[in-house]
């Protein structure tokens, strides 16, 4: 192994968070290339395709997440990178839940931090870091003919770039949170999503209508999304002219949701509580409405409550990161099992916006706006 990567490096950089506007988010270009014979054994050297931008990244970037990341630091939450270079371990003998890849390979990495480069260093023998092997043809790559496709080695038909960048946070977050949270939703039941229009809940939406067809969707959103909602299986709720709980009472003959799936917070989280059955779950899993101090106090009188009037309904927490450290082999097979559902035609994740590496500010911007629909990437 000799030389270094192909081009030098451009990577967006945080060095004060709670800077209003990213004043401090920086895109650093014609940094020096990766010398891969400087490359440590079990490492390899990732050229990023494409990444998604957030509303987790929205708030990472803004320095109000609930980690703190040593600055400087390069957001980026998940990524699709095609690995360019790897040094071998000399034993051949990775960890658990670790593998060896190869030049050439197409991988899914979600990582917190670090997407939002052209090039990265990964270490393949950490667990918690661990990739996926992308084992499906690809097409949609910036820069390429519409119809030139890589990956081609696999079968099936062509996945877009964007849709499987969108799986690897967004939509897996969706798949684990209906198989992995605790929630028993049978046919018949209702279930809410909050935020339907956004990455998650579009993702919830398309999930439970090809596995639970049976299930009463309901979706808040505003009403200049709500065509964009029901066209994912869902019924909207206008939250902005109609108070949600009193609108599940009604359309559920006033039984309730068996789900719910929060990531407003705040004093949302009382009323998600309040719309749920005798015994449903309300399953917490962001804050793009509140700081971190109001969250904690709403969930504690959500879980106050209950304990006061012995109920039945529950509460439940959710963090794609958590379960990602926790749980690595588990997320990634769940992972690979949304990329199937994706190549067989089951889900159709809908991509609102792709930005330039260059415009990852105006990304932000839209997605902090409110007005995204689905999900954002960049495209490098």
């Amino acid at each position: 192994m000799n030389g270094t990567t192909s081009n030098t490096r451009r990577e967006w950089t945080v060095s004060n968070p709670t800077t209003a506007n990213w004043d401090s988010l920086i895109l650093t270009t014609g940094v020096q290339p990766y010398d891969q014979t400087e490359l440590k054994p079990g490492h390899a050297i990732l050229r990023h395709l494409c990444a998604i931008v957030c509303f987790t990244d929205v708030h990472i970037t803004e320095g109000v997440y609930f980690r703190t990341y040593p600055t400087p630091y390069t957001p980026g939450y998940s990524f699709v990178a095609e690995v360019e270079a790897v040094a071998p371990l000399e034993s051949g003998v990775y960890p658990d839940g670790c593998r060896e890849f190869k030049k050439g390979d197409i991988v899914a990495a979600m990582v917190s931090i670090g997407g939002w480069r052209t090039h990265s260093v990964h270490d393949l023998t950490d667990p918690k870091k661990n990739l996926v092997l992308i084992e499906h043809p690809i097409k949609g790559l910036p820069g390429r003919a519409k119809d030139d496709v890589i990956n081609s080695q696999y079968p099936g038909k062509a996945l877009d770039l964007a849709q499987l960048t969108a799986v690897i946070l967004n939509i897996t977050t969706a798949y684990q949170m209906i198989h992995r949270s605790g929630v028993q939703i049978t046919d018949g039941d209702s279930v809410l999503v909050h935020s339907a229009a956004g990455g998650v809940g579009s993702g919830l939406c398309e999930l439970l209508r090809a596995e639970r067809p049976d299930v009463k969707v309901l979706g808040t959103c505003s009403s200049s999304k709500a065509e964009f909602v029901r066209s994912l299986g869902c019924e909207p709720i206008d939250y902005k002219n109609n108070d949600f709980v009193e609108a599940v009472h009604v359309m559920t003959s006033g039984q309730g949701v068996k789900a719910a799936f929060d990531a407003v917070g705040g004093s949302n989280y009382a009323r998600s509580y309040d719309s749920l059955a005798a015994d449903g779950k309300l399953v917490l899993y962001g804050s793009t409405g509140a700081a971190f101090g109001e969250n904690l106090k709403s969930v504690l009188g959500v879980m106050s409550k209950n304990a006061l009037f012995w109920r039945k309904k529950s509460t439940t927490f959710y963090g794609a990161a958590v379960e990602r450290e926790k749980k690595p082999t588990q997320f990634l097979e769940d992972m690979q099992r949304v990329f199937q559902l994706l190549s067989e035609g089951k889900i159709n994740p809908h991509i609102d916006k792709r930005f330039a590496l260059e415009d990852v500010k105006d990304a932000l911007a839209f997605v902090k706006s409110g007005s995204s629909k689905g999900n954002v990437v960049v495209e490098f």
